[in-house]
Order: C-alpha cells, then sequence, then structure tokens
C-alpha cells in the first residue's frame, strides 16, 4: 500500500511540475515551447519598459541574462497590471500577453 501512494505522489508531483499551470491567471506551461527569444521581445521592452529600466536604472533590462534572472518577478509584475506603470492594462494588449507568454517560460 505504502509503494502504491508513493507511486501516485510521484506521479501527481510529475504532473503538476510539467503540466500546464495557472499563474495569477495567465496559462504558461513549463515545458511549453515560445518563438520568441530576447531579439524578438526587445521591441516590446524598447517600447514600454525603456523609458524606467534603462541602463542605470536600478533594474535594467538591457541583456537577456539580466531579464531572465527577473523573469519570475517580472512575470508577476506585469500580470498583475503593475509594471509597466503607466499602462496597468498592458498585460491585455498582444504585446502584453506575449511578453507574459515569454517570461510564464522562463525567458529563454
Amino acid at each position: 500500500m505504502r509503494t502504491i501512494l508513493l507511486i501516485v505522489f510521484n506521479a501527481v508531483l510529475f504532473m503538476t511540475a510539467c503540466g500546464s499551470q495557472t499563474r495569477n491567471g495567465a496559462e504558461t506551461s513549463k515545458l511549453a515551447a515560445t518563438s520568441d527569444t530576447y531579439a524578438t521581445i526587445k521591441p516590446i521592452l524598447d517600447a514600454h519598459c525603456a523609458t524606467c529600466h534603462g541602463a542605470n536604472s536600478r533594474h535594467p533590462l538591457a541583456t537577456s541574462e539580466t531579464l531572465k534572472s527577473l523573469a519570475a518577478r517580472a512575470f508577476d509584475l506585469v500580470n498583475h497590471g503593475k509594471m509597466p506603470a503607466r499602462d496597468p492594462d498592458f498585460r491585455t494588449t498582444d504585446d502584453g500577453k506575449r511578453l507574459l507568454a515569454w517570461l510564464g517560460a522562463g525567458a529563454p
């Protein structure tokens, strides 16, 4: 009986880790492939984020490595409408949805 419970627990844990999850209302998948890269997302960042997150800011978004390290936090801020600060509805736009999908995939 203990072995069966252990197998079921591991199966549920595996499906949770690999499956689709809802994170604060936005659909993400840890295994989801996104065709976007930092290079294809950069124009969105330039248009909506660079004013406050330029090279000399506390959280500059100048490199893919920097943004990758901030991806989870950036996802939460955009998804909650806190970023960009001047556009709380950005997350509902095509650019916002695309950025959230990319951040949710870990900013590959």
